[in-house]
Order: structure tokens, then C-alpha cells, then sequence
């Protein structure tokens, strides 16, 4: 499976996390998880529905 990316405010990109399973509840909690998945993560939060963990990386201009 492939995770799509997409460009979101600015300079970010929002990607489904790989590692994160089952609704996302606590913003805090995806992104300690996007961190620790990839260190090209800057972040993570809860977003769709149901809610999913998506997570944030710099993309490239």
C-alpha cells in the first residue's frame, strides 16, 4: 500500500501514518507517534472521519 501526500498550509505535507491503528482520539498521542515513525515527521494529528492519524513532513518546493 501506498500512502498518498498532499501539500497543506505552506511548506507541509499530510500523509496517513503507517503505524498508527484504530481511530485517532488525542491529537497528542498521533503525533508522538508520527515522530517516532519517521524522523521526517514534524507532527501528527487526528483528522477525518472516523478519525485517522495523519502525519506532517516538510515537502520539497
Amino acid at each position: 500500500m501506498t500512502a498518498k501526500m498532499y501539500c497543506v498550509e505552506g511548506n507541509y505535507c499530510k500523509h496517513l501514518s503507517g503505524s498508527y491503528h484504530g481511530w485517532c482520539i488525542t491529537d497528542g498521542d498521533c503525533d508522538s507517534k508520527c515522530i517516532d515513525e519517521d524522523k521526517r515527521n514534524v507532527s501528527g494529528d487526528c483528522g477525518d472521519f472516523p478519525p485517522r492519524c495523519y502525519c506532517y513532513t516538510f515537502c520539497s518546493p
